[in-house]
């Protein structure tokens, strides 16, 4: 097995005759999800599923949630 790196520097093991992706699952998100940011995410998930699982497949998910639990902050405030 081997490890080889596509254009875009994405890792992938090689295994036989197949290209693994090497995923890591973790936090990326560098501020903290609020409250607001917690309930947008359930309203994402049970209204708008596309998007929400667009969101997720792209890791922006997190920062998304961040950005807007952060506006309704200052809104409310």
């Amino acid at each position: 097995m081997g490890t080889i790196y596509d254009e875009n520097g994405r890792r992938y093991e090689v295994n036989g005759n197949y290209l693994l992706p090497c995923l890591m699952i973790g936090n990326t998100c560098k501020n903290g999800i609020g409250v607001r940011g917690q309930r947008h995410k359930r309203y994402l998930k049970s209204h708008h599923r596309v998007f929400y699982y667009n969101l997720l497949t792209s890791c922006g998910l997190d920062d998304y949630l961040a950005d807007v639990d952060e506006i309704a902050k200052i809104l409310f405030e």
